[in-house]
C-alpha cells in the first residue's frame, strides 16, 4: 500500500468520524437522555389584574410564569368533584411548600399566596 493511499484512507476515515459525532451530538441536544415521547402540554395565557401569566400545563403539574420574573411550579392535588354555584369544575395546584396555590376551570383562575386570594384571573382569547 503506498503511503498516498494510506494517509487518504486516514482522513477518509476521521471524517466519516467526525461527521457521526455530529449527527450523535445533535441527536443528543434534541433528545437528552431520560426525556421520554413529549407529553401533552397546554399553554394559557391568563389576564390576572391586568398582568400577563404564562401558565403551562403537562401531566397533573403547572407551570405559572408571571411578568414580573416569578415563576412558579405546581402539582395538581385535587379536583372538584361537584361543579359550583355557576357550574365550573375547579382543578386545584400547590406549590410544593403550600405557599402558593393556583385554582383553574380552564378560562378561569384564582391565584392564592400565603393563604390570601391574590387575584381573579381570566383567560386571554387567542
Amino acid at each position: 500500500m503506498k503511503p498516498q493511499q494510506l494517509w487518504t484512507g486516514v482522513v477518509g476515515f476521521v471524517f466519516m468520524c467526525v461527521g457521526i459525532a455530529i449527527v450523535g451530538a445533535v441527536a443528543y441536544f434534541l433528545y437528552p437522555p431520560g426525556s421520554s415521547q413529549p407529553s401533552s402540554q397546554e399553554a394559557t395565557v391568563f389576564s390576572c389584574s391586568g398582568m400577563p401569566v404564562v401558565v403551562l400545563v403537562s401531566d397533573g403539574e403547572a407551570r405559572l410564569s408571571f411578568a414580573d420574573g416569578r415563576i412558579f411550579d405546581v402539582t395538581q392535588v385535587s379536583s372538584s368533584a361537584d361543579p359550583d354555584a355557576e357550574g365550573e369544575m375547579w382543578t386545584r395546584y400547590v406549590s410544593a411548600d403550600g405557599s402558593f396555590v393556583f385554582w383553574s376551570t380552564g378560562q378561569r383562575a384564582l391565584i392564592e399566596e400565603d393563604g390570601i386570594v391574590t387575584g381573579e384571573c381570566f383567560a386571554k382569547a387567542n
